[in-house]
C-alpha cells in the first residue's frame, strides 16, 4: 500500500467487516502512521445495493432454483418422515438445479424447533399436527435468493390458519407499496402494524437487501433494513427478502424494486399456508 503513495491520504478501513481482525487492522493502522485511517465501513456496501441487470439475472435464476427446493420439500416432507431426510432432498434438487454452496445451510424446523432461530435440519421426526417452516436458498455465482413457506401436516388449527392470512394480506400490502421513492418505514409499517395485532411482541425486520453473500450470511442486510428505526428510499434495482412471522406460520419472498413498482422474483410459488 506504501508503494501506491499513502503518505497525506485518507485510507478508508471497513471496521465493521467480518473479516477483519484487530490484528491485521493494528498492523495497517500502524504500518499506515503518515496516513489519516477513517472508518469506511458499509461504503461498498451502500454503493453495490443498486443492482446492474446482469446481477438482478443472476438473483431472479437463484430465486427459480429457491422455488424448486421449495416444491420438492412439500412433495418429501410427511408424517414420520425427518428433517434429515427433507434437507438431504432439498440439496439434491438444488444442486442439480445449479445452486451453489449457499452462505447459510437451509433451515427446515418442524414442531417445537420453530422458535429455534435459523434452525438447521436434525434428526427429528416430522409429526401429524406439526408446522415445517422452510427457509430455503438459491445461490449463483455467490448471489442468493430466499423463499420462505410453512406447511401443516395433516391439518392446521383455527389460530394458525387465522395467522396465516393476517400475515400474508400484511406482506401483500408491504410488497405492494414498493416502489421508487417509497419510504422504508412506510413499507415496514405496513407489515409491521398488522402482525402486531395478533403477535404483540413482533420486533422483526421485515425485509433487508440482498445479493452477493459469503459465509456467515446471504445477504447484504447490514446495509438496508426494513425496521421501525430506521427510513431510507427505496430504488430502481434494488433487490430485498422480504419476510414476516407469527403463530408458527412463515413466509417470504425476494424481490427487484424496478422502474413502476416491485417484480418479485420467486414468483411461482403460491402464498398460503400449505397443508399436506
Amino acid at each position: 500500500m506504501r508503494g501506491f503513495g499513502t503518505a497525506g491520504k485518507r485510507i478508508g478501513l471497513e471496521k465493521r467487516s467480518w473479516f477483519l481482525t484487530s490484528a491485521i487492522a493494528d498492523a495497517l493502522t500502524n504500518g499506515l502512521s503518515d496516513a489519516t485511517i477513517v472508518d469506511a465501513s458499509l461504503l461498498v456496501d451502500r454503493v453495490r445495493v443498486i443492482k446492474s441487470p446482469a446481477e438482478v439475472g443472476y438473483i431472479r435464476r437463484a430465486a427459480q432454483i429457491a422455488e424448486i427446493e421449495q416444491q420438492v420439500a412439500f412433495a418429501t416432507i410427511c408424517d414420520g418422515a425427518t428433517e434429515a431426510q427433507v434437507a438431504a432432498a432439498v440439496f439434491a434438487a438444488g444442486v442439480n438445479a445449479g445452486c451453489e454452496y449457499t452462505g447459510l445451510p437451509h433451515h427446515i424446523m418442524s414442531g417445537y424447533r420453530y422458535n429455534v432461530c435459523h434452525a438447521n435440519w436434525s434428526p427429528k421426526i416430522i409429526q401429524r399436527g406439526e408446522l415445517v417452516l422452510f427457509e430455503l436458498y438459491g445461490c449463483l455465482e455467490r448471489y442468493h435468493a430466499t423463499q420462505m413457506r410453512t406447511v401443516a401436516i395433516g391439518h392446521a388449527s383455527d389460530e394458525v390458519r387465522r395467522a396465516a392470512d393476517v400475515v400474508v394480506s400484511a406482506q401483500d400490502a408491504g410488497i405492494a407499496a414498493m416502489k421508487p421513492g417509497a419510504s422504508a418505514r412506510e413499507v415496514d409499517a405496513l407489515v409491521r402494524k398488522p402482525i402486531r395485532k395478533i403477535r404483540p411482541d413482533y420486533y422483526n425486520r421485515s425485509g433487508y437487501s440482498t445479493g452477493i453473500g459469503f459465509p456467515p450470511k446471504t445477504a447484504e442486510w447490514e446495509a438496508l433494513d426494513f425496521n421501525e428505526q430506521e427510513d431510507w428510499e427505496l430504488k430502481e434495482g434494488m433487490a430485498f427478502h422480504m419476510l414476516a412471522l407469527a403463530c408458527g406460520f412463515g413466509i417470504s419472498e425476494t424481490v427487484v424494486v424496478t422502474s413502476n413498482g416491485v417484480e418479485r422474483l420467486t414468483g411461482s410459488n403460491g402464498r398460503a399456508l400449505l397443508i399436506k
